[in-house]
């Protein structure tokens, strides 16, 4: 059973920007929420162009999503990251670079180098560190007074997806597998001389393209260029190595098209998936047929959806106190260069609702 539809686009009913031309001008690339508990938050873009939102809510009808600043570079971001003060703002860009912004000052310096694209940026406040996953299937940690790496290794594989629940680190990789590291251990798992890959829950054939922690970082979600996602438990083997016991496997974003037995069923790529940092059986995929979910996994049903016209979720980030649920739309290059600039880029900003956590069984 499915719950109830939202409103054909709903994002009508979401906090906007308050003015549109403050808005990203191509597709959203990453959406990073302040670790200061404020509720603003980061949204780099293809524009090149790193902005800076915050969200206020006065009351119901009194609500926006207002610029508090914006970011240049060289070359689209990838990736975001605050450091925990938010004095600082790092990038990881499409150009090989890791960049460094001062927030009080705007003055950006290069911090990092990579051999191919960064995928993805984290802070790690216990280590002092840069921590940066590259296209060129490497994973390199920065300290902010040297120019060169301070540690790093090969992957072996690319990073398409991750996610960081210190002092965990998960990364989707190229050919299906999965990485957990466990950052202060990062020594004793490179004496072994080989990484414990994990295979793809979703299987051979099935790109990564999305993941995430479960709330108490006891599991993860993983999701794919096929619509597809999994929830599994982090467990280990006998030779103490990481292994996935799955709970469920289920097609998160799919659209029927046609009619009787014309009907075909088109899988959509899922851009997101997460959780909800209060309440232990909610998950969310956001995908490319323009919908995001919200998912009661421990009662195995869908509690609401929430609409956009067909327009791709290109990205979605829970805040870390559950409040809000930030979102992009726009193009998501599934068509290629054709479809380029088919939709119109936005950002929005969902209240999180008491009755949108649990399953009701209506």
């Amino acid at each position: 059973m499915i719950g109830a539809i939202k409103d054909p686009d709903a994002s009508q009913n979401d906090i906007n920007i308050v003015n549109a031309d403050d808005g990203p001008q191509d597709t959203v690339s990453a959406i990073e929420w302040a670790p200061n508990g404020s509720h603003m938050f980061l949204a780099s873009s293809w524009d090149s162009k790193i902005r800076i939102f915050d969200t206020v809510v006065q009351s119901m009808q009194s609500k926006g999503v207002v610029l508090k600043g914006a970011l240049s570079v060289e070359d689209p971001c990838l990736s975001v990251c605050w450091q925990d003060d938010c004095s600082k703002i790092f990038a990881g860009c499409i150009n090989n670079t890791v960049k460094a912004f001062d927030t009080n000052t705007g003055q950006s310096a290069n911090i990092g180098q990579h051999d191919g694209g960064v995928k993805d940026v984290y802070w790690l406040q216990q280590a002092g560190l840069v921590c940066s996953l590259s296209f060129d299937k490497t994973i390199r940690f920065w300290d902010l007074r040297q120019p060169n790496p301070a540690a790093g290794f090969q992957l072996g594989h690319k990073v398409y997806c991750s996610d960081l629940l210190y002092p965990n680190l998960v990364m989707g990789l190229s050919d299906e597998k999965v990485l957990i590291v466990n950052l202060p251990n990062i020594q004793a798992m490179l004496s072994k001389n080989t990484l414990d890959y994990i295979d793809s829950p979703l299987g051979s054939g099935s790109q990564l393209t999305a993941v995430g922690f479960f709330t108490d970082g006891m599991g993860i979600g993983v999701a794919s260029h096929d619509g597809r996602a999994n929830l599994s438990k982090i467990e280990v083997d006998q030779m103490s190595r990481p292994k996935l016991t799955s709970v469920m496997t289920f097609k998160a974003h799919k659209v029927d098209q046609g009619s009787g037995n014309q009907t075909q069923q088109m899988l959509y790529p899922v851009h997101a998936i997460g959780f909800h940092p209060k309440t232990k059986q909610f998950v969310f995929t956001a995908g490319g047929e323009g919908n995001i979910f919200f998912w009661d996994y421990g009662q195995k049903n869908k509690i609401c959806t929430f609409s956009f016209k067909s327009v791709p979720v290109t990205r979605a980030k829970m805040s870390p106190d559950g409040q809000l649920l930030a979102y992009s739309l726009g193009y998501d290059w599934a068509k290629g260069i054709e479809g380029y600039m088919s939709y119109k880029p936005k950002v929005c900003v969902h209240i999180m609702q008491e009755n949108e956590l649990f399953y009701s069984g209506k």
